[in-house]
């Protein structure tokens, strides 16, 4: 169920909460019995739908005018008045980029419906935007709207729907997939999927209105927006692997994000490891050698409880925790009379056993030694590339005393990078 706000409000004494309502409707009554006029004043019609959506998202009222409306058996979103294409009508002020987008569509006027449609990845820069719609011909829309003109993107003719039905939105990188459904828990499989190659992210609202029949044309219920963790990314250390990830969801919109993991890619049932309230994790119980599958879903706190959004909107990442760099003799002395001591010696991962070199530089940039196989001597065993230094340049000149930053390379990639301390 949506949970709805409700408030009282003093205009007299408090004054309008122009930030709360844009416009309002007055019913001014009566006291007959004192012949009193405008004894009351009843703040009835909010134009501004909610305060906060299903996902506490503010709502701003772009053109037309919309109200919450007592259908008898609940309330719902109804517009008022004409529609407008240059701007969507009510929009989430929040923007989006991946995200799960959801809404219940009552037709209440049989002549003349257009639109009645998921507007998504509205931007204001240049009044564009997409919108999801099923008209009254049995069509399936995915409409894109771009410098006052309109295209159909794809469509789809069906059988007609019969009211009330589910339309749905999810967005994902540069996909775009759009559902229906008759009861809002069995969507099937997308009816229209298309792609768009900006992928930005945009704000998200309702379209309602009609060539020919105007205003009032459907009632929208159960608005839900979902955010999606998107851009997951692993990096590999020793037993651990690293996970950072993005979201477009607002302060308070998301409790916590769930962070899953398998031994086998595309798992439809991943064991949930841990959670986290901000946007990386690092997985200290993974073991070297053993290749992971990680996936991240975000808890999205509704008016009532709240949601978790579907393990498979998640990309996959794979993560493979290895040894890293180990560094023996640091601090190392070239010049001991101990051979155990006068060099350093680095051990890497090398899974594949890749050309490895070794940059050497001081504390201000200056490169002194680049390590390779053609001037050292490199070992491969167990994927671990092994090799030492000597505190020296290439051209055999003894460096100085003092700390020195090294950065090391597999196959091109950087493996590594640290500091180590040459004692004289």
């Amino acid at each position: 169920p949506v949970q709805w706000n409700y408030f009282k409000q003093q205009l007299s004494a408090v004054g309008t909460p122009t930030s709360v309502v844009s416009s309002f409707a007055i019913n001014i009554t009566t006291d007959a019995t004192s012949a009193v006029t405008g004894s009351g004043i009843l703040l009835d019609d909010v134009r501004v739908i909610s305060d906060k959506n299903t996902t506490g998202g503010v709502w701003g009222e772009g053109s037309g005018v919309w109200t919450i409306y007592n259908t008898g058996v609940n309330k719902v979103y109804r517009q008022n008045s004409s529609c407008n294409l240059t701007i969507p009508q009510l929009m989430l002020k929040t923007t989006y980029r991946d995200f799960v987008y959801s809404a219940k569509i009552t037709p209440v006027s049989a002549a003349g419906i257009r639109y009645s449609a998921l507007v998504f990845k509205y931007k204001s820069s240049n009044g564009s935007y997409y919108m999801f719609n099923y008209n009254d011909a049995g069509a399936y829309e995915l409409l894109k709207y771009t410098g006052a003109t309109t295209t159909t993107v794809t469509s789809l003719t069906i059988a007609p729907l019969a009211a009330p039905y589910w339309l749905k939105v999810v967005n994902s990188g540069t996909s775009i997939m759009c559902y229906s459904s008759t009861n809002g828990t069995a969507w099937g499989a997308a009816v229209l999927t298309a792609t768009d190659t900006a992928g930005t992210q945009g704000n998200i609202g309702i379209f309602s209105g009609s060539d020919s029949a105007g205003d009032k044309i459907a009632y929208f219920d159960e608005v839900k927006v979902l955010p999606v963790p998107e851009n997951l990314t692993a990096t590999n250390a020793d037993n651990q692997v690293q996970l950072v990830f993005l979201s477009t969801a607002y302060s308070g919109e998301v409790s916590l994000y769930n962070i899953y993991r398998s031994t086998t890619p595309a798992d439809p049932a991943p064991a949930l490891i841990g959670t986290c309230s901000g946007t990386s994790y690092n997985d200290v119980t993974a073991v070297n050698g053993t290749k992971y599958y990680y996936k991240v879903t975000a808890v999205v706190v509704k008016g009532i409880g709240s949601e978790e959004t579907d393990i498979a909107l998640s990309n996959e990442v794979v993560g493979e925790p290895h040894p890293g760099v180990n560094i023996t003799n640091n601090p190392f002395t070239p010049n001991s009379a101990n051979p155990a001591f006068n060099k350093a010696t680095f051990a890497v991962y090398n899974s594949a056993n890749d050309r490895v070199e070794m940059y050497v530089y001081k504390p201000n940039g200056t490169l002194v030694a680049v390590v390779t196989p053609e001037n050292s001597t490199f070992s491969w065993s167990a994927s671990m590339s092994t090799f030492t230094w000597d505190g020296k340049t290439n051209s055999g000149k003894a460096l100085e005393g003092g700390f020195y930053i090294w950065q090391i390379k597999v196959g091109g990639v950087v493996a590594g990078k640290g500091t180590i301390v040459l004692a004289k």
